[in-house]
């Protein structure tokens, strides 16, 4: 809208409102319309101007994809099972390269503080190191699972003080049951770890200990058992002294060859044989890693679907089992080393029984 004022020597004024529609022409002498039609188009204006504001804010802003990743890696359980899996990881290998040992020593096989073999003596499991090493640690993973809890939102349900006591209590209800299995009776009878901390726990839920207060903190940390479950997963249940006995080459072995022969298997999968992008990656992260296991987490994270993650979990499964027997045979038949055939053969047969059926013909 265009608006003209004229003024001429007789102090006649002329308004013109020009419009896409219309052109009126309003002389001084009608005021009361001049004044109305100008209010009603500057309402008008105004109006639109308000109706467009009103759309803007009504229509939601679209978060990209790159936001709703990083909050998600930030504020969720699945995510936060990584990160303490991967800080539980750089910690052992901060111990494998920095303490001292002998290779072949028991502080080798414990160079991650944890209790000890020992016979007829309880306390021949623990060292001045195993001891002190092992309270750090539930106080390291305490510190790292009250700033998950911080993250996903639940301090501001439950004080941090309930969860900091429930946990510590557990941690050493744990390192308990670690250190019965260690005893060199229990452990060539079967009896492990885990048998005596289901024991330990059904003790505690069914007799009035359980109810009694100090204890009542249990049932809160209890409730993220699953959770607890995922971080040890992330870890693969990993026995950090191979990697003080094999040493820096399984590094290399398992950090380049992997994401190499990962990388390789989804562009030729994809440019050589076609296939759909979910069933390429997910062929090659079985093939690449731990085989059905491997598929089945990745799958929940891209969203594959069901028939995706069988398809790619039955091909991978099949040419494992070819290779059970043939990379065997093939190390013998070249003489290769004990030491490098199992690495070649632990790298790339990808499920970890078959591995272990593997030793047998080795």
């Amino acid at each position: 809208m265009t608006t003209t004022i004229m003024t001429d020597t007789n102090t006649h004024t002329e308004v013109n409102i020009i419009s896409s529609d219309t052109e009126i022409d309003i002389e001084k002498g009608s005021g009361t319309l001049e004044s109305t039609a100008i209010e009603s188009s500057l309402d008008s204006s105004d109006t639109n101007d308000k109706y467009d504001d009103n759309n803007e804010e009504s229509t939601p802003a679209k978060k990209s994809c790159c936001t709703d990743t990083f909050e998600k890696m930030k504020s969720t359980a699945d995510w936060w099972s990584l990160w303490i899996g991967l800080a539980s990881f750089l910690l052992a290998m901060i111990l494998v390269f920095t303490v001292p040992y002998e290779k072949g020593s028991v502080r080798a096989a414990n160079v991650v503080p944890s209790p000890m073999r020992w016979q007829s003596n309880p306390l021949d499991a623990f060292d001045v190191y195993s001891f002190v090493g092992s309270l750090l640690l539930i106080g390291f993973f305490c510190i790292l699972y009250i700033i998950a809890l911080r993250c996903m939102g639940k301090l501001e349900q439950n004080p941090a003080k309930e969860y900091i006591k429930g946990f510590i209590i557990t941690g050493l209800l744990a390192l308990i049951s670690l250190w019965l299995g260690r005893n060199q009776f229990c452990a060539t009878n079967g009896l492990s770890y885990a048998i005596f901390a289901i024991v330990l726990g059904m003790f505690i839920a069914n007799t009035p200990l359980g109810s009694w207060g100090a204890l009542s903190c249990l049932k809160l940390t209890s409730k993220d058992g699953e959770f607890f479950i995922k971080c040890s997963l992330a870890l693969l249940a990993t026995e950090f002294s191979v990697l003080a006995r094999v040493g820096l080459p399984a590094l290399v072995v398992a950090w380049v060859g992997s994401p190499i022969a990962l990388i390789l298997g989804y562009f030729f999968g994809k440019k050589v044989f076609k296939m759909e992008t979910d069933i390429a990656l997910l062929t090659a992260v079985g093939a690449t890693w731990c085989g059905a296991s491997a598929i089945s987490a990745s799958g929940s994270v891209i969203e594959a679907s069901s028939s995706d993650i069988t398809l790619s979990i039955s091909v991978v499964a099949f040419f494992t089992v070819i290779f059970t027997f043939a990379q065997a045979y093939l190390a013998i038949g070249v003489g290769m080393p004990e030491s490098v055939s199992g690495a070649w053969i632990g790298a790339s047969v990808d499920q970890t029984g078959k591995s272990a059926v593997i030793r047998p013909f080795m």
